[in-house]
């Protein structure tokens, strides 16, 4: 008979296997069978997803991704339809990409969101709003941009957003071309489709029509793929963006179904809001987009960073020291060796310690002046001194006055001024013995590793 304590032996199991057996980074290099090791992975990238929507990051994120796009739409599509018209003879891929995006946007209420927008863009021209006035619809183009960088920066732990230039270049492409692009190859697969050779090869392949009707879902996919590659501000692998490109964008086109389905037997908003009964569907599909969208970013986040990932836990002083004396290591052998600046992927590479966890350290090393990050086409960190003026104990020193400087103790007893006192004597001998060996000196008689191995201090008995 299954007794209570059974029940609470098998959840506690369950428990310790998905907090800390798949996150044992050593099973990754035993003799597993390869089915095995994947379903390791699987596993890590189902509790990333998961943990991430329960901590309402991704809600919240999707709340405020669509406050922010209703306030930019109108300046958005006014953008993007100006390009068309500066560079003239475009008419029928705009119409296309019109249509593609309303059916997009306005799932199921396309008559009315058209009517509405196509009254709001019609206003938005440069010859209306002046000089000024374009200026305000460019910034507010570039303000729903950042946003979207920043809520994939939380995703994967960036505390630092790309400089105004580095914006410029990674934007700006995006708003000019890129509408353009996806117009051109809309027009390119509807004259592919009225063509007669399209037709004679749909007699002979009929399995052909099936590849060119799944034209829009392709294209959702790549749209999402680039959208999860370009947006981060860290490099993202093409096979990571990929796999949430594809899942991400083939949620995205089920939700678009399954929310026409939905909108078309909502009668409770039109009898509220009468003919405004769209606007609060509208704002509803919004939000479903954007929660999909950022779900995607979520499993690129997972597959990219499934083998060093570690559920958020209490860190320990030690731990982080540890963490950001081997970083800090790991920049000055490469700078030693000549090296220029040095990526955080790579840096994250050779020391296996978890992601979030070490990019905040770096952001705390750059911050304390031990390292510098470069920006640029070699974005990167090198050392912010001569590596024959740092030690480890000015990591050690920057890790415990991260938070804040250190403040004068108030001794109000013999019995306090003692207990300062040796403490005081105990971090003055730490910080001598660690600052007697310079990082040149260290680096330098230190051996190459021939394979990262689980960099983080064993847990004292």
């Amino acid at each position: 008979m299954i007794t209570k304590a059974d029940i609470q032996r098998v959840l506690r199991t369950v428990e310790r296997f998905w907090t800390h057996d798949i996150w044992r980074i050593d099973r990754m290099h035993q003799e597993l069978p390869v089915m095995a090791r994947l379903g390791i992975l699987v596993a890590r990238s189902l509790y990333i997803v998961v943990s991430g929507f329960r901590r309402e990051r991704i809600r919240l994120r999707a709340a405020s991704l669509t406050y922010v796009t209703l306030l930019s739409l109108v300046p958005a599509l006014a953008v993007v339809f100006s390009i068309f018209t500066a560079f003239g003879g475009l008419e029928d891929t705009q119409a296309r990409l019109k249509a593609l995006i309303i059916d997009a946007l306005a799932v199921n209420q396309r008559e009315v969101v058209l009517e509405y927008l196509e009254r709001f863009v019609g206003q938005t021209h440069a010859g209306r709003l002046g000089t000024v006035g374009t200026a305000f619809l460019l910034v507010t183009v570039i303000s729903l941009l950042t946003n979207i960088e920043r809520a994939f920066n939380d995703i994967w732990g960036i505390r630092r957003a790309r400089s105004v230039l580095r914006r410029f270049q990674v934007y700006w492409p995006l708003v000019t071309l890129g509408p353009i692009v996806m117009g051109l190859s809309l027009s390119t697969n509807a004259a592919v489709e009225a063509s007669d050779t399209y037709k004679q090869a749909v007699q002979l392949a009929p399995s052909l029509a099936v590849f060119i009707q799944l034209g829009p879902l392709l294209l959702t996919w790549l749209f999402f793929t680039f959208l999860y590659m370009v947006m981060p501000n860290t490099r993202v692998p093409f096979r990571c963006a990929l796999v949430g490109g594809v899942v991400g964008g083939g949620l995205w086109s089920l939700a678009q179904k399954l929310y026409a389905i939905y909108a078309a037997n909502a009668l409770t908003y039109s009898a509220i809001y009468g003919s405004l009964g769209a606007v609060p569907l509208f704002v509803i599909w919004v939000y479903v987009s954007w929660t999909v969208a950022l779900l995607g970013a979520t499993l690129t986040f997972a597959v990219q960073s499934v083998r060093t990932f570690e559920p958020e836990r209490v860190v320990s002083q030690e731990e982080r020291e540890f963490v950001a004396a081997r970083l800090m290591v790991a920049v000055a052998a490469h700078f030693a060796k000549g090296g220029g600046p040095v990526s955080g992927d790579t840096i994250l590479s050779q020391v296996l310690a978890p992601p979030r966890l070490s990019r905040q350290i770096l952001g705390d090393l750059v911050q304390a002046g031990l390292l510098a990050e470069t920006s640029g086409e070699d974005t990167g960190f090198v050392p912010g001194r001569p590596l024959e003026q740092l030690d480890l104990a000015h990591v050690v020193a920057a890790m415990r006055s991260r938070n804040a400087p250190p403040h004068p103790m108030d001794e109000t007893d013999a019995l306090s001024a003692a207990v300062a006192e040796r403490l005081s004597r105990a971090v003055g001998a730490s910080a001598a013995e660690l600052s007697q060996e310079s990082l040149q000196e260290l680096v330098t008689r230190a051996p190459d590793p021939e394979e990262p191995a689980r960099l983080v201090p064993k847990a004292s008995a």
